[in-house]
């Protein structure tokens, strides 16, 4: 029974986002749409559908461009292959975690793995992450001012949604700067640390513990303060955050078209990804399953007509997610057997 418990436990997030799945298609089956999906996606157009895919791959790649290209200027190399294993691994993880949050500490711990400090891991995938969600927040802003009426009726009183999450989004930028930059907050964070640790005998040797995490927070601080005595590595930062939250929202767009749909427009259709993401972000669930289903027939459902909803909203939600799930586990067990046999 402990053994089960443990096994549960261990795989509870693939567990939800499973659990999730199997109710859209239990919810299909009963409303009489998931045929009708099943027809549809069955003779979708194989361009589209590999055009969504080649976005999928394109904003992790521009993902692990960003990380090597703060990395290297902090002097430290990074193949673009080993980049885009870390970031492959952070999607992955943030995929299966509650609200994501196993995604950042495994994507460092893979690039610390590959030589590079673990400050230094830390600084490049925050400051690309705090890219993207300016990038994002940028984009979106340009679309509300653009298309505020037609958002105003496709979401009425779902805009409360958008709304939370955007100030998420300021939310959680605001926070990476101040722990970037400002010192204190984090030496607060550190102090909390060793007296856990002290005050239930964590470890045998709270000090190293304590020494080791105030050098990373050094590096940590070192590599963001460094960084901007270079304006056009920032810049670089930006346009790759911009390039990865285009790709990442243009999925959905493929996804409507392999379908043999195109009344909407695709400005229309990124604009509502945008806001789909941006109003599920701070969901806790992992990779925002459950959420996100429920968000993206709120906001699409009066731009995708019923017969085709479905069927739209699993081709996206299984490139934009599945996907990485797929390719995550395989990635995952492939090193797993290397190292396996490299220890035989």
């Amino acid at each position: 029974m402990n053994k089960l418990f443990d096994l549960i436990k261990k795989n509870i997030g693939l567990i939800i986002v499973l659990s999730t799945f199997a109710v859209v298609i239990i919810a299909g089956l009963i409303n009489g749409s998931l045929i009708r999906a099943i027809d549809s996606i069955i003779n979708a157009d194989s361009f589209f559908i590999l055009l969504a895919v080649a976005c999928f791959f394109g904003h992790i790649l521009f993902n692990s461009i960003a990380n090597r290209s703060f990395i290297r200027r902090q002097g430290y190399d990074l193949s673009l292959k080993g980049a885009f294993y870390s970031s492959l691994i952070g999607v992955y993880y943030s995929s299966i975690t509650p609200a994501g949050t196993g995604g950042f500490p495994m994507q460092i711990y893979h690039l610390s793995r590959q030589g590079v400090p673990v400050g230094i891991a830390s600084s490049a995938v925050t400051c690309f992450i705090n890219a993207w969600y300016f990038m994002r927040l940028i984009l979106l802003t340009v679309f509300i001012f653009l298309r505020h009426d037609m958002l105003q009726g496709v979401l009425g009183n779902n805009m409360f949604f958008l709304i939370l999450g955007y100030l998420y989004n300021i939310y959680v930028i605001v926070l990476f700067l101040v722990l970037g930059f400002v010192k204190k907050p984090i030496r607060l964070i550190i102090s909390l640390i060793d007296k856990t640790i002290r005050k239930f005998n964590l470890s045998k040797d709270p000090d190293s513990i304590k020494l080791k995490l105030s050098q990373t927070v050094e590096r940590y601080h070192d590599a963001m303060q460094n960084i901007l005595k270079y304006p056009s590595e920032i810049f670089k930062q930006l346009f790759f955050g911009c390039i990865y939250a285009i790709l990442l929202n243009s999925i959905i767009f493929f996804a409507y078209r392999s379908v043999g749909l195109s009344a909407s427009s695709y400005f229309d259709l990124f604009g509502m990804s945008l806001c789909q993401y941006i109003a599920s972000a701070y969901m806790p669930t992992p990779g925002g399953a459950g959420a996100q289903e429920i968000i993206f027939s709120l906001f699409f459902g009066s731009l995708i007509d019923r017969d085709h909803l479905l069927a739209v909203m699993l081709i996206w939600r299984f490139i934009s997610f599945y996907l990485i799930l797929f390719s995550g586990a395989i990635m995952t067990g492939i090193r797993s057997l290397k190292k396996s046999i490299s220890e035989a």
